[in-house]
């Protein structure tokens, strides 16, 4: 039975899960996930206001 490692590739605008054993002496890789990553604005909610729109407004102008 052949022994699998896992390896997560997190980059700026994107990441990717590789998957990897040795076969006939060499290392095999495989990606096998791949996915976005990076900044997202999100509302954050408090007392003062709970709308989006307004903590966006209020974002913009500091």
């Amino acid at each position: 039975m052949s022994q699998y490692y896992l390896a997560v590739d997190i980059g700026v605008s994107s990441g990717r899960h590789m998957l990897a054993h040795i076969q006939d002496g060499k290392i095999k890789l495989e990606e096998i996930y791949r996915f976005e990553n990076g900044m997202k604005r999100v509302c954050l909610r408090t007392r003062i206001s709970s709308s989006c729109e307004a903590m966006n407004l209020l974002l913009s102008i500091t």
